[in-house]
């Protein structure tokens, strides 16, 4: 529990003004974080480990240790008790699907992302539905399919705009005029990033 709550109050903290400072407070600790993530593999550990791996993502990114962490995610979806399919099991399917995107195994980041959609929708989660769908389409720009990242991009922004989010529909406009960007569509690009603009001033 202890170094959930570490793993977790570091995560809450990089959004504000000192993020390496706070990722950094790990490092002393990583073998201990290891030794928590396999004390998960305890009957009821699978609640514990989702939570952890999903907190980690970050961690285990920006210590180029993202091959670890897409293993510990694995893992953690595969345990015993993990398939309820709930908000963490959610949560770290879409943080699979993140670690196979940096590794450029787009195929597999996909499939995690579909599976992660597919969950924030069983649940009704319009947050985690709008990521996964921006997931999905910078998945499907990668391997080629335009189509589908435009048809993915547009429903996030759809979703993002349904639920109000705000942050949501930040990066939702902004993947959605970048690809109308890339495809010399300027007279679609343009007010999609005037409102981008506009939301800067607000977040």
């Amino acid at each position: 529990a202890h170094f959930l709550a570490l793993a977790e109050e570091m995560e809450r903290q990089l959004s504000g003004a000192e993020p390496g400072r706070w990722i950094a407070r790990l490092d002393p600790d990583r073998d201990n974080l290891f030794r928590a993530l396999a004390w998960c593999d305890r009957p009821d550990g699978a609640p514990l480990g989702l939570r952890m791996s999903h907190a980690l993502r970050h961690y285990w990114s920006s210590r180029g240790l993202v091959v670890r962490g897409h293993e510990e995610a694995q893992i953690a979806l595969r345990r015993p008790g993990a398939q309820v399919r709930d908000l963490w099991r959610c949560k770290v399917e879409s943080a699979a699907a993140l670690q196979c995107a940096w590794m450029g195994r787009m195929a597999e980041s996909a499939a995690h992302a579909a599976e992660s959609l597919a969950i924030a929708e069983e649940i009704d989660d319009g947050e985690r539905s709008s990521i996964a769908l921006r997931q999905l389409a910078a998945a499907c720009l990668r391997m080629g399919d335009r189509l589908a990242a435009r048809t993915h991009s547009e429903r996030a922004l759809a979703v993002a705009r349904e639920i109000g989010n705000d942050v949501q529909i930040y990066d939702s406009i902004f993947g959605l005029a970048t690809l109308h960007m890339n495809d010399a569509e300027l007279l679609l690009a343009e007010p999609l990033f005037e409102e981008v603009l506009a939301m800067r001033t607000r977040l």
